[in-house]
């Protein structure tokens, strides 16, 4: 097992609070019982697409059976959280979807490993859907990265969790397929 790093801590503390943040009265809105529960929240994955730009991947996921939810801001995830794990050469360049408001916190150093937040900056109404592009471009300075792209989505009013992850390739691959780096911090299987 590897050693608990800063930014495991972090990712463990924002999904932890994005899920156990919001007041429990927060769960009594006026919506079925299922869809407030979050019973019929499905997100698939699907992509990525390449445009004309070879330097970058539109990621999709695919949102159903959305709850109710609040709009979130930085650092206040009241809503549903993509925590994006981006290996170093890598960068989320835009987020967009077919209907509601969605914004992202980059990371420090744009092309340096580390978390990008993905969150709806708009409410979401009982039963809606959504699909949702986050378009990731290659470091200039790169050619060829390939591997698992991976990220964390938690319903913060449900306590709904999934992984999520994605196979891409920039190109023709060079070099070692690149880890699934949110999935890193699981233990090692026994040999």
């Amino acid at each position: 097992m590897e050693p608990t790093t800063t930014r495991d801590i972090r990712r463990r503390t924002v999904l932890a609070t994005a899920a156990w943040g919001v007041p429990v009265l927060a769960l009594a809105v006026a919506a079925p019982a299922a869809v407030a529960s979050g019973a019929d929240l499905v997100l698939a994955e699907s992509g990525p697409i390449q445009g004309t730009d070879p330097s970058v991947l539109s990621f999709v996921l695919t949102l159903t059976g959305l709850p109710e939810l609040p709009a979130s801001s930085p650092g206040e995830y009241v809503g549903i959280l993509l925590g994006f794990c981006l290996p170093d050469g890598l960068t989320v360049e835009s987020v967009s979807s077919t209907s509601n408001g969605w914004s992202f916190e980059p990371t420090a150093d744009p092309y340096e490993a580390g978390e990008t937040f993905v969150y709806n900056s708009s409410a979401i109404a009982a039963g809606a859907s959504d699909t949702l592009l986050v378009q990731v471009r290659q470091s200039p300075e790169i050619t060829g990265l390939h591997g698992s792209l991976g990220a964390d989505a938690t319903v913060a009013t449900t306590g709904y969790t999934q992984d999520l992850q994605w196979e891409y390739s920039y190109g023709t691959p060079s070099g070692p397929a690149l880890l699934n780096c949110a999935k890193a911090t699981q233990p090692a299987t026994p040999r």
